[in-house]
């Protein structure tokens, strides 16, 4: 699978990396999940509170970090909900320079929820699809990215209200 130029990010931004721990090697302060993506071991410093939760699921607050286990996807990031489940969501990490946003709309998007720059990353939500023939169908959401806040552990869902940004950008 291959992630145009503007998507393209060799690996997620440093302060979002985690490992997935095994259930065997979590430690008293994780918690372990069972969820559609396999099992993971949230510690602390993988979690992050969504104050408005996510579009759709605005009473699921807390979250989780994860790099899929699978090789192939060490570019992706798993946003799990850490009370439901069968809530989760792929994630590409996006740059924030050079990356697909213009430059003006995404400082003011992370200054509106009282992020520093230098502390913010961006994810967006992909959405697979069987296609045409049986072919997979990976798009992101543009329009709703999530703004991580790493330094204090916080996110939002953030939708632009602009027709530059659409909500399914077809990526293969």
């Amino acid at each position: 699978m291959t992630l145009t130029a503007e998507f393209a990010n060799p690996t997620p931004p440093a302060a979002l990396m985690t490992e997935t721990d095994s259930p065997e090697t979590a430690s008293s302060e994780g918690v372990t999940i069972e969820t559609r993506f396999g099992a993971f071991t949230f510690t602390p410093d993988q979690t992050v509170e969504m104050p408005t939760g996510m579009v759709g699921f605005p009473e699921h607050k807390a979250f989780g970090l994860a790099t899929p286990p699978e090789e192939g996807y060490e570019n992706f990031v798993i946003l799990q909900c850490l009370t439901e489940p069968a809530l989760g969501f792929v994630t590409a990490p996006t740059p924030k320079q050079d990356g697909p946003y213009e430059d003006a709309d995404l400082r003011d998007a992370v200054a509106a929820y009282g992020v520093d720059w230098d502390d913010a990353a961006i994810l967006l939500v992909c959405t697979i699809r069987t296609g045409e023939g049986g072919a997979p169908s990976l798009s992101v959401n543009m329009q709703a990215p999530v703004i991580v806040d790493a330094r204090r552990r916080c996110a939002w869902q953030h939708v632009f209200h602009s027709a530059k940004y659409p909500v399914r950008h077809e990526l293969i």
